[in-house]
């Protein structure tokens, strides 16, 4: 099959097969066309092949060449994970007494190409306060940080973001499990794709309740923390 039969190639992958019925090797040059087919769920790629027999070196190193002159994008980014090269998880709780903010740079995240999958790691003792009081006060009555040290998300995206030249900013849905205190629930919320260099940049603004979570505030101070907490996600992926 010729490769300008697909219609938008997004990527390839070799793969080198014994076929002892035939007595020869042959290699499976997998082209990913997201486009032409449909997938199970929408945005994942279908999964088409060429195979080609080896005859030679200089058949094989012709095949290699083809499959990643013509994809236009790496294997990695195609087939693989995008990791975080740099961002942060923010809250912010205002109420008339006062306004409470934090801001965590330590968490991981990952973002696979091949399923729309989505998942983040917060380590709650990341989350850096103003005042030092509030940090002491988060971690040790609110979150229980030793006892529930990481929140986590599991989710989906309902569309692949576009990458690489000519990508645009594109605003899509994410629906998983958001988990703190080991506590779950599911939520459905908006995030907006930007290209970022050779990555890209997402940006994701929704509300948390505490108390959805059995974050029990006391009440000397229930009218300094907001019932509705804002929390923002800005990360930037990378294919490298």
């Amino acid at each position: 099959m010729p490769l300008d039969n697909f219609s938008q190639i997004t990527g390839t992958g070799l793969l080198l097969e014994d076929r002892p019925e035939a007595g020869k090797q042959i290699v499976l040059l997998i082209v990913y066309d997201v486009v032409a087919g449909t997938g199970p769920e929408p945005g994942m790629p279908v999964i088409r092949r060429d195979m080609l027999t080896v005859n030679n070196l200089s058949r094989l190193l012709m095949v290699i060449l083809t499959a990643f002159v013509t994809s236009g994008f790496t294997c990695t980014a195609a087939q693989g994970i995008l990791t975080l090269e740099s961002g942060s998880v923010s809250f912010f709780s205002s109420t008339p007494v006062e306004d409470i903010k934090a801001e965590n740079s330590a968490v991981t995240s990952s973002l696979s190409m091949a399923d729309s999958s989505v998942v983040f790691s917060v380590p709650v003792t990341g989350f850096i306060f103003r005042k030092k009081l509030m940090q002491e006060h988060f971690n040790d009555q609110y979150m229980e940080s030793k006892r529930f040290p990481t929140a986590t998300f599991r989710g989906k995206l309902t569309r692949l973001p576009q990458t690489g030249a000519g990508a645009s900013a594109v605003q899509v849905r994410v629906r998983g499990t958001l988990t703190i205190r080991d506590i779950s629930r599911q939520i459905d919320e908006t995030v907006t794709f930007t290209p970022s260099g050779s990555g890209i940049a997402a940006l994701s603004e929704f509300i948390v309740r505490p108390a959805d979570y059995g974050i029990k505030i006391p009440r000397i101070l229930v009218k300094n923390i907001a019932e509705e907490v804002k929390v923002t996600i800005n990360v930037t992926y990378s294919n490298r």
